[in-house]
């Protein structure tokens, strides 16, 4: 077993994962630099029954994290987001994403400590839009992983002139949204980078700022000026700027007097340069000194039987050009390694059409030998690297928790070597993490708050599988603009305003005053084994079987059999038209994921997590695809009885239904001869009126109302004819 997972050596992880896969609390895992945070997420990765997504801060943050970043998946600026304007905030997203994001259960967010906070809120009002407008990050779990010790969010003066009216620091933490969304930070303790006490203990006083006058001093015993470190092989620099891992790199590179060859990368579809994993063109000497930017592919039983990982510093031995061999060696390998290019690929999440989870589709690629020049590189980019030798110049360190991603990349502290002595001014600490890290160790939860989240979580999703508010929302708002519109609808078979209220009172009736009755019941169940997990209460599973079956089958009968196959419907009022169809489609779609969800219950006996949240997610993508094929049984129903134009209702009955087909026929061939619309010919509401009172002359047709001299000039003639052909008993449809 890989020790980082092993929960008797880091009891942490087993709560943590806990925390994510059974219970809806956000979470903020942190723990010091070798805790086995990235270990968690990839595990989680394989693991987890949710649907989640990974994105981080940076290209590169994304790349290793295997997701995508924050800005690209969720179309943002780079602009800050100012809270008082979010409502104004305009989106661009896909199809595909906006699906994503209703089925989403868990977003990861990988680097959080260089997520800013208005970052953060930014992704809370996307994700409430197009989710759950009432739910913090529209009810989706958060999962931040991440050290606040580490590398801070990059904030433009410019823009933090404008932020600071709303935060009172750029770190994640001052959120609006995170502030009340409750959740919960766990700390990871074990440490397996470093296995030496002395050394452990140092880092934790450069990382709280406690570094006293002793330590300081320890820390500099391994200061060594830079013309003694010649006789170091194989040790990285690390740099606090670019442009110094720069020049110590060309200049090593320079020192070698041997030929230069260049490999160029193989670069395909969408693969920004920005987060190249290496050179695009990389030069290559024999006796140059590299760094592995990549774990070794080749299968082995055991991570120690790699040729190479991550982070791991050679010498390069040979080059054939011509048959592109390149061969490296470390200290440590007894024999040279032969390396291959390998391929990183950028990726974007889609939802598989055939089993409707969420997939990674590689866009882009790109092929190189997975090496990069490593006399130096910069502290940033050496996050998530372990050195067993490391050079450190961070004389000028110039932002929080710099010192400490440096010192703590080397697993101890004899395999440190410092360029220039470190002073305690030099160990920049933001005042607002400490102050943050401080509250957050005084509320840990423990395995007894777990319990309680689970419990909650589950009380939560069973109430939402018995409220059937989200039926009864649309059906209100469908009478509401009924009544205001009656003039607009033309009934076909039905008084509109009587069934949509008969409806409403039937689902009341037989729906929500039995559910809540039902959910008496359960919290009765619940209250009598409150420490009993629902998903282990025999009793309550029995009854939630029983209750699914009695819900599933009475809104069946309610929506679908006596509402909808009783309903048909015309209007020639296109806004009208549409807002009245997209009622009906919200109802449709909340009756089908709800019917879903009930028989998941009822089908499965009774009630448990992951066949709910299953059956939900599915039901959602099927309405999300019937919307953009307009393929839904029960709308199609309604519009296979009506013409192809139909889309809303009333309670204003067509006296004479015959008649009023002759003349829609009519309409629609003048339409066509005059290259126009229907109702510039004739409006609705002038047919229904024709039909009711069935003038056969001109007098009469003039007392229509609405029918102006220009159109009975124009048409008196059509008019009167049909009305006269019906009322001497001809069959109109011959």
């Amino acid at each position: 077993m890989n020790q980082e997972l092993n929960p008797e050596l880091n009891p942490e992880l087993k709560i943590a994962s806990d925390f994510v896969n059974f219970t809806n609390r956000n979470i903020f895992l942190t723990g010091k630099a070798g805790t086995g945070k990235t270990t968690f997420l990839r595990n989680l990765k394989n693991t987890s029954c949710k649907r989640m997504i990974v994105v981080a801060p940076t290209g590169v943050a994304a790349l290793n994290a295997g997701g995508v970043t924050i800005h690209s998946f969720f179309q943002l600026p780079f602009t800050p987001f100012i809270p008082s304007l979010n409502s104004k905030m305009q989106f661009n997203l896909s199809k595909e994403k906006i699906k994503i994001i209703r089925t989403l259960d868990l977003l990861v967010i990988d680097e959080i400590s260089m997520v800013r906070s208005d970052l953060l809120d930014s992704i809370d009002e996307i994700l409430r839009r197009y989710k759950n407008r009432s739910l913090a990050f529209g009810g989706v779990q958060l999962l931040m992983i991440g050290d606040l010790q580490q590398l801070p969010p990059v904030v433009k003066d410019e823009d933090w002139s404008i932020l600071s009216e709303y935060y009172q620091t750029p770190f994640f933490f001052a959120s609006l949204a995170l502030r009340y969304s409750n959740y919960v930070t766990i700390e990871l303790q074990h440490v397996y980078r470093q296995s030496d006490q002395k050394f452990i203990n140092l880092l934790n006083k450069i990382r709280d700022g406690q570094l006293d006058f002793d330590s300081l001093q320890e820390i500099n015993s391994r200061y060594r000026i830079e013309d003694n470190n010649n006789d170091i092989n194989e040790v990285i620099t690390l740099t606090t700027h670019n442009y110094q891992a720069q020049t110590i790199n060309n200049r090593q590179l320079k020192k070698i007097n041997s030929k230069s060859f260049f490999f160029k990368a193989s670069v395909s579809g969408d693969f920004p340069e920005h987060i190249y994993p290496t050179e695009l063109k990389l030069e290559l000497k024999v006796g140059a000194q590299v760094m592995f930017i990549k774990n070794d592919p080749s299968p082995s039983t055991s991570s120690s039987e790699k040729r190479y990982f991550n982070g791991k510093i050679a010498t390069v031995e040979y080059i054939n050009f011509e048959n592109n061999i390149i061969q490296v060696k470390s200290a440590d390998d007894l024999a040279p390694i032969t390396l291959e290019r390998l391929e990183w690929n950028n990726v974007k999440y889609v939802i598989d059409d055939e089993t409707k989870e969420i997939k990674e589709e590689i866009i882009g690629s790109f092929t190189q030998y997975p090496l990069k020049l490593a006399w130096a590189i910069t502290i940033h980019k050496s996050q998530g690297l372990t050195f067993d030798k490391l050079i450190v110049d961070a004389a000028a360190a110039f932002a929080h928790g710099q010192v400490y991603v440096a010192f703590s990349r080397c697993r101890t502290l004899e395999g440190l070597i410092l360029r220039s002595p470190i002073k305690s001014a030099g160990i920049i600490l933001d005042p607002e993490v400490v102050n943050f890290n401080q509250k957050m160790q005084q509320n840990l939860p423990c395995i007894d708050d777990l319990i309680k989240a689970k419990i909650i979580y589950q009380q939560m999703l069973l109430k939402e599988l018995f409220d059937f508010s989200s039926i009864i929302r649309p059906l209100h708002q469908s009478l509401k603009l009924y009544n205001e519109h009656k003039t607009s609808f033309v009934a076909t078979n039905v008084n509109i305003e009587e069934k949509l209220n008969q409806t409403i009172q039937a689902i009341k009736k037989h729906l929500s005053v039995v559910s809540k009755k039902f959910e008496e019941e359960i919290e009765r169940h619940i209250a009598a084994q409150i420490d009993i997990e629902i998903e282990k209460n025999l009793p309550l599973q029995e009854r939630i079987t029983k209750g699914s079956i009695y819900f599933e089958e009475n809104l069946s009968k309610i929506i679908i059999e006596d509402f909808f196959k009783k309903l048909a419907f015309e209007s020639d009022n296109k806004k009208v038209k549409k807002a009245f169809f997209d009622l009906l489609r919200k109802i449709e779609q909340e009756t089908t994921i709800k019917l879903s969800c009930l028989k998941a219950c009822s089908c499965n006996n009774g009630f448990y997590v992951s066949n709910y949240l299953k059956a939900q997610t599915n039901a959602v993508i099927d309405c999300l695809k019937s919307n953009s094929t307009s393929n839904s049984t029960s709308i199609s129903a309604i519009t296979s009885i009506t013409s192809k134009a139909t889309t809303s209702l009333t309670n204003l009955d067509i006296e004479h239904p015959k008649l009023f087909n002759k003349l829609k026929s009519w309409r629609q061939t003048r339409a066509r001869e005059l290259n126009t619309t229907e109702p510039m010919v004739l409006s609705q509401k002038n047919l229904l009126l024709i039909c009711n009172h069935l003038p056969t002359t001109n007098e009469e047709l003039k007392l229509i109302s609405g029918l102006g001299k220009k159109k009975i000039k124009k048409y008196a003639s059509d008019l009167l004819k049909i009305t006269n052909e019906y009322c001497a008993g001809i069959d109109l449809d011959q």
